[in-house]
C-alpha cells in the first residue's frame, strides 16, 4: 500500500482528484449547502412571509371598507333625522294653524247661534197662530207684550208677520226711549237672519 502511494500513478490520480475537487467548489460554491436544508429553509420561510402579508393586506382593506360602510349609513341616518325633524316641525306647526282656525269657526258659530233665530218645524203651527194674534192687536198693545218677551220669542212671532203689521209695533216700541230703540234695532237684525224650518213637502 505504501509502495502503491508513493509511485507514479498514484501521486498524479490524487492530483487530479483534488484539482477536479477544487474547481467545482470555486465554480459552484452554493452546492457546498445542503440541498433539501437549502431547499426547506426556502420554502418555509418565503411562503410564509408572503402567506402572512397577503392576509394582513386583505384583512386591513376589508376594515377599512366596513368603516366606510359604517360612517356612510351614520351620515345617512343623521340625514334623516334632522328631515324628520323638519317634518315634525312643519306639521306641528299646521296642526297648531289648524287648531286656531278651528277655535275661530267654533267661535264664529257660537256668534252666529247667539244671533240667528231658527224657527223649528213643531213650532210653525204655533207662531203661525200667535203672529195672527198680535197683528190684529194695536201696536201699542202689541208692543208693550213684546217688551216683556224674551227676544228670540219675539222674533220668532214677528218672522210669520207681514211688513205692513211689524213696521207700527216695531215703531211703537222705539218711540218708549233709546234703550227700546236700541233694542229694536236688535230686533230687527235678528229678524233679519233668522231661519225658518222648511214646510213640509205635501204628500202625493
Amino acid at each position: 500500500m505504501i509502495s502503491f502511494l508513493q509511485s507514479k500513478w498514484a501521486a498524479s490520480s490524487l492530483g487530479a482528484l483534488l484539482y477536479c475537487a477544487t474547481t467545482v467548489a470555486t465554480i459552484f460554491p452554493r452546492l457546498a449547502v445542503h440541498p433539501a436544508s437549502r431547499a426547506g429553509s426556502s420554502v418555509a420561510s418565503k411562503p410564509a412571509s408572503t402567506s402572512a402579508g397577503m392576509d394582513w393586506t386583505l384583512r386591513d382593506k376589508e376594515v377599512d371598507d366596513l368603516i366606510i360602510e359604517l360612517k356612510q349609513a351614520k351620515d345617512a341616518v343623521v340625514e334623516k333625522e334632522k328631515q324628520l325633524a323638519v317634518w315634525e316641525a312643519r306639521l306641528q306647526s299646521e296642526r297648531l294653524e289648524i287648531n286656531q282656525v278651528t277655535q275661530s269657526v267654533y267661535r264664529l258659530e257660537e256668534e252666529f247661534d247667539r244671533n240667528v233665530t231658527r224657527v223649528k218645524q213643531e213650532e210653525l203651527a204655533n207662531l203661525k197662530r200667535l203672529a195672527k194674534v198680535y197683528a190684529e192687536m194695536g201696536p201699542e198693545t202689541a208692543a208693550a207684550v213684546f217688551k216683556q218677551m224674551e227676544d228670540p220669542a219675539v222674533v220668532k212671532i214677528l218672522v210669520f208677520m207681514k211688513d205692513a203689521e211689524t213696521a207700527p209695533i216695531l215703531e211703537s216700541m222705539a218711540k218708549k226711549g233709546d234703550l227700546d230703540a236700541k233694542r229694536v234695532a236688535q230686533l230687527t237684525e235678528r229678524l233679519r237672519v233668522a231661519i225658518r224650518s222648511a214646510a213640509p213637502a205635501a204628500p202625493k
